[in-house]
């Protein structure tokens, strides 16, 4: 007898892969659902920037006017008060974030400055450092001829004031006012409220400023002096052209500080307020959420390839927000944006709205967020899936199988039955029993019963018939026997 190929048991195994389409009907749900939750992410995310935005319309005055094409200063908020001692350690962050200060002569081989931006406690606070490896000290009649500093500054009753800083040697340092005495005569006159040390090495020197906020206004600019000799030439490095315009003095509001945190304070949500430069006026938030424990596997996390935990680094001193959805608000249109993170399947997501002031934009707020509750909703759903798509996959197959063996184990019991039933002679010497069922098996165990009754009912039809033979064959012998013997006598 051939042995079939494929038994029953595996080919209903094999038709259990068929269930495999529940968990790819159920994948498709989950990414359509996502797609559904990332919109309304973006529309909830939106909806926080235009609510915020609006309690800024209209209010000008927060929001500094820049009226000429100057470089402008920004004082990076300050954590503590630096120490003045011309070291600059306790700056942290705010101290990388320097910029540069341009030489007026090209052919000046000394780097440029740096000069670095803090505000604390209603002061300002100042960092230059200035490679010069010459000091050159200013003579009785003229205060400008040494090495010098000078902050150019308009005040808040547009009164413009120039405060002179010589820096030709290391220590405390003193701040002269350039003024006029009744006569128009160029002189100068102390601050007392303006504080700083320097030091100086071999290189050059670091300065440390701190500036009352009282003597500043909207408008400043700095620049520094390196004088080769007593009645030598001069070299200047600063903000802003000496004879140019000042530039603006960008401090972040604490009006509208107040305003993001009493709107926009939400765990896992940073909130930017830029103005129409999209310099940065006000900051609020972390994009750093409670964690909360999963309970998932770690082998089904790395099966399904679930998100991992993402550290959002603090974005640090920023005193400008040049990304496309600012520009998009900044130009009256509401944007928002996906940028990916160091994990490929967690974004921070940004939404932009502009703020009015009739029918002028006079800045933007930007609300950022990562997409962590949507991917964490979707990890739940793709556990749950894989559990139950598992858990019915595997309930399915033992029901197969078990099913597959029941149908082999009566098949072969009813295969052995009706090979037995007949002996080497053709008689039939057994017969096939009962407790086959009442489904398609147990009538194929009756049809073989009954082709067995029939068959022994052939087999002694046959038997009778060689009796009968014997019988129907004896009796003319014996007429014409005794015809015979009638014949003979």
């Amino acid at each position: 007898m051939l042995k079939p190929l494929i038994s029953i048991r595996t080919r209903l195994l094999a038709l259990s892969v068929v269930l495999l389409v529940i968990p790819y009907v159920g994948y498709r749900y989950v990414v359509e659902m996502e797609g559904f939750l990332r919109t309304g992410f973006e529309e909830a995310l939106l909806g926080g920037s235009r609510a915020l935005a609006g309690a800024l319309h209209g209010r000008r005055s927060l929001f500094p006017e820049h009226t000429n094409n100057q470089p402008d200063l920004y004082a990076y908020p300050l954590s503590s008060a630096p120490q003045l001692d011309g070291y600059g350690q306790e700056w942290g962050a705010v101290g990388s974030r320097r910029r540069e200060l341009e030489w007026d002569k090209s052919g000046q081989s000394a780097p440029p400055p740096t000069v670095a931006m803090g505000l604390h406690a209603n002061h300002l606070y100042v960092l230059l450092d200035v490679e010069d490896n010459t000091s050159q000290q200013a003579v009785r009649e003229n205060p400008l001829s040494g090495d010098h500093i000078v902050l150019r500054v308009i005040d808040r009753a547009a009164q413009r004031h120039h405060y002179l800083i010589d820096t030709s040697d290391s220590g405390p340092v003193q701040a002269r006012e350039l003024v006029r005495d009744k006569l128009g005569q160029p002189g100068t006159r102390r601050e007392l409220r303006i504080h700083g040390v320097e030091r100086r090495s071999t290189a050059g020197y670091t300065l440390e400023l701190r500036v009352p906020m009282a003597l500043l206004g909207g408008q400043l600019a700095l620049s520094v002096t390196d004088a080769q000799g007593a009645r030598g030439s001069t070299t200047q490095a600063g903000s802003t052209q000496p004879d140019a315009e000042l530039g603006a003095l960008i401090i972040p509001s604490s009006d509208i500080s107040a305003i993001v945190t009493a709107l926009g304070a939400t765990p896992g949500r940073r909130v930017w307020v830029v103005d129409k430069e999209s310099r940065v006026l006000a900051r609020g938030g972390t994009l750093a959420r409670e964690a909360k424990r999963s309970h998932t596997p770690a082998i089904f996390a790395w099966i399904l390839g679930l998100p991992s935990k993402v550290q959002y680094e603090d974005a640090g001193p920023v005193d400008r927000l040049d990304t496309a959805e600012v520009h998009n608000a900044l130009a009256g249109a509401s944007a928002t944006r996906w940028r990916a993170t160091s994990d490929r399947n967690q974004f921070i997501v940004s939404a932009a709205h502009p703020v009015w002031a009739g029918d002028e934009v006079i800045g933007a707020v930007l609300t950022e967020e990562s997409s962590a509750p949507i991917q964490t909703a979707r990890s739940q759903a793709l556990t749950e899936l894989f559990i139950a798509t598992l858990g019915l996959f595997l309930l399915a197959s033992v029901a197969l199988v078990l099913f597959a063996s029941s149908l082999s184990r009566r098949l072969r019991r009813l295969l052995r039955e009706a090979s037995t039933a007949i002996d080497d002679h053709g008689r039939v010497v057994g017969d096939v029993g009962a407790g086959y069922g009442s489904d398609e098996i147990g009538e194929l165990a009756g049809g073989v019963r009954e082709l067995l009754d029939r068959l022994a009912q052939y087999n002694r039809y046959l038997e009778r018939l060689a009796s009968r033979l014997s019988h129907e064959l004896r009796t003319p012998l014996a007429v014409i026997r005794s015809s015979l013997a009638n014949i003979e006598q």
